[in-house]
């Protein structure tokens, strides 16, 4: 069965003239000319056969579950959530919206009750970078600070391990342990109130509030779609320093959200903000996410050269979207 790691409802944000489910795909090597000149079919791309099954070796390690379980919580939970939020209203609201010279514009907490955008979101897209094995792997290599602690003492308390975090660390050398640990915490997210999901999101960011970087008409650029689209940035090891702390995800070619925490009185915990980047700032976003991709990267026209740029003004690109 091919499961996808970049979910179908996800890709189809960037679908081409060329129908709902077809994209431009290009190496993230060569981005003269897409992988086929007609575009491809968004149900066999950014995906592996068989990728997160439940299998006789995750039973030896202690993972108790059906064989398409995982897939199953994805397909039927977490994705069709998604799909909730690309068909809500709230891209008409930020169409509606302009930037006000001194003011940050706020779509208050009580606004977003009960939409996807209260919590679905941010479940999503923790749940995303979690379901990308290697970035998994890159937890217990500083990359995210804290982050394979906090998932040792999640197990304790579940009383799902018994061993210290040192022999934790051992025991994750060896690549089929680790997998099943993998695929244990992932099922475990079904459980929304106690689980690492819940963890993540409640505690890693509590203090982040959700923000809209909207795109509108008047810039061209947009941004692009990647087998690892989110730059995950909240540790104190900090990658690209340039964009401060957060979590970065574009939902659409035009709407990148982020998880940002702006330490201010004025901006209470559950509002999100809307924000309208500058045209070097998605080129700059765009080529981080080109940089940080795995093989490839999506887009809706044949013309994705020119939506990147390694140029970045702190001052220009980053600060002047607040004031």
């Amino acid at each position: 069965m091919f499961a996808h790691i970049i979910p179908r409802v996800y890709q189809k944000s960037w679908h081409s003239a060329n129908g709902p489910k077809n994209v431009y795909y290009f190496d993230n090597n060569c981005l003269d000319h897409p992988i086929s000149s007609n575009g491809n079919n968004i149900d066999k791309k950014f995906g592996e056969n068989d990728f997160y099954n439940i299998t006789a070796q995750d039973n030896e390690n202690g993972l108790c579950a059906n064989e398409l379980e995982l897939e199953e919580y994805f397909s039927n939970t977490i994705e069709n959530k998604f799909g909730m939020i690309l068909q809500s209203n709230i891209f008409e609201c930020l169409e509606s919206k302009s930037q006000i010279s001194g003011n940050l514009q706020v779509i208050s907490a009580e606004e977003l009750k009960e939409t996807p955008f209260e919590q679905d979101l941010l479940d999503f897209i923790i749940l995303q970078q979690l379901r990308i094995y290697d970035n998994f792997n890159a937890i217990d290599n500083g990359n995210i600070e804290t982050l394979l602690e906090c998932i040792y003492n999640f197990l304790l308390q579940k009383k799902a391990i018994s061993i210290t975090y040192e022999e934790l660390l051992v025991e994750l050398q060896n690549s089929n342990f680790k997998k099943s640990i993998w695929k244990s915490i992932l099922l475990d997210c079904k459980d929304k109130d106690y689980s690492f999901l819940a963890l993540a999101r409640n505690e890693l960011l509590k203090n982040c509030n959700l923000t809209f970087l909207y795109i509108k008409d008047e810039i061209k650029t947009r941004f692009i779609l990647s087998d690892n689209p989110i730059i995950w940035n909240s540790g104190k090891n900090k990658k690209y320093q340039e964009l401060e702390s957060g979590i970065f995800f574009p939902i659409k070619p035009n709407c990148l959200v982020a998880y940002l925490n702006y330490g201010r009185d004025d901006i209470k915990r559950g509002d999100a903000i809307c924000l309208f980047p500058k045209m070097q700032f998605i080129k700059y976003i765009n080529c981080i996410l080109l940089q940080q991709s795995k093989k490839q990267i999506g887009f809706m026209n044949k013309d994705v050269k020119n939506h990147f740029s390694q140029e970045f003004d702190k001052i220009m690109d980053w600060d002047a979207m607040f004031k």
